[in-house]
């Protein structure tokens, strides 16, 4: 599962000064494009039948393929699936607002790896990989120690592994 910032601070422009990207080095653009350009990678290379899914984080929060409840599920990656996610979703998106980062993580956590541990849910997931480029500066916590606090108290019992890659100094 993947936990994307798109606050407004993503539409700030930048030049990349390494080649640790598929964009070149010296290469100008905007945070939120070399985000997209890598999701778009990481889509088409996963291999087909793969379990993917993504929310996005400004003021609020959004995710592709909610369940009824609005919980993040595990979409097999098919054709149809493909073209939804880099066609329509990832098309639509416009950074914009300030960082909710606390009910992004929250959404995520929530129902992460419920049908490793309840045969009554669908398969869950065990990894998250949360993108952001600043501090969380909008939500009912704002603090990032206390955010952090929370994820592991929440993850206490899930036992995610959560990657966080961050870029910008507002980290």
């Amino acid at each position: 599962l993947f936990v994307v910032d798109f606050s407004g601070s993503m539409e700030e422009e930048i030049t990349l000064k390494t080649s640790t990207t598929s964009t070149k080095s010296g290469t100008k653009t905007t945070k939120a494009k070399l985000v997209v350009d890598e999701l778009r990678r990481i889509v088409l290379a996963l291999p087909e039948q793969s379990y993917f899914n993504i929310v996005v984080f400004s003021d609020g929060v959004r995710v592709w393929r909610p369940t009824r409840g609005g919980r993040p599920e595990l979409v097999r990656l098919d054709d149809d699936a493909r073209d939804d996610l880099l066609g329509s979703f990832l098309q639509s998106l416009q950074p914009r607002g300030p960082t909710n980062l606390h009910d992004a993580l929250n959404t995520a956590i929530g129902f992460a790896g419920q049908g490793l541990k309840d045969r009554y849910y669908d398969v869950g997931f065990d990894t998250i990989y949360v993108l952001s480029d600043g501090a969380p500066s909008y939500g009912p916590v704002t603090d990032k120690d206390e955010i952090r606090r929370l994820v592991r108290e929440a993850n206490r019992l899930e036992r995610l592994t959560i990657h966080a890659i961050t870029f910008g100094s507002q980290n």
